[in-house]
């Protein structure tokens, strides 16, 4: 009798240790897990190569376009993000204008209910023309095959990496 109530228990136990994990696992899976935008802080550690300039800014993006943040999140995501932008590209896009053309875009795929999934680097190569511009290809992929392509131009001076200026080079799918 104590040896099927000990069984009984252990597999109790088991069961309900098992199902502890798939719960974790499977919500970690279902949610993004984003580090705190204020600990962003790239005053202190700055991306030292283009990759990890793109990285940070993919990063970013991806935060941008989960949903998951407040106004002031948001807005604060964009300051962070703007540290990586070059002066040239600063003086054309006021924090105002970008807040808003942001917010804007973001509502544009939450209202048609399209949801970023992944950003990829595809290719940093230098450019042809110049040995202190790179050209990054960028995929956003959202859902229904919805993606986006887009080629970031990223300058470098005295060692130091930002984005100069992106485009939209083309959309794959059918989306906003």
């Amino acid at each position: 009798m104590k040896n099927k109530i000990l069984i009984i228990l252990i597999v109790t136990l088991f069961l309900i240790g098992s199902l502890g994990l798939y719960y974790f696992y499977y919500r970690n899976e279902q949610e993004p897990q984003f580090k705190e935008v204020a600990f962003v802080d790239y005053t202190v550690e700055y991306p030292a190569t283009p990759e990890a300039l793109m990285e940070e800014n993919n990063y970013l993006m991806e935060l941008l376009y989960s949903g998951q943040l407040s106004d002031d999140d948001f807005a604060l995501a964009l300051e962070k993000q703007r540290v990586l932008f070059s002066n040239q590209l600063l003086r054309a896009n006021t924090l105002e204008k970008y807040v808003s053309y942001m917010r804007e875009d973001v509502d544009k795929f939450k209202n048609a209910k399209i949801k970023l999934h992944d950003i990829k680097t595809n290719a940093i190569v230098k450019d042809k023309f110049s040995d202190k511009i790179y050209i990054a290809e960028v995929q956003q992929i959202f859902d229904e095959n919805y993606i986006n392509n887009v080629k970031y131009y990223i300058a470098e001076e005295n060692g130091v990496y930002s984005i100069l200026a992106w485009e939209y080079t083309g959309t794959n799918g059918s989306g906003s």
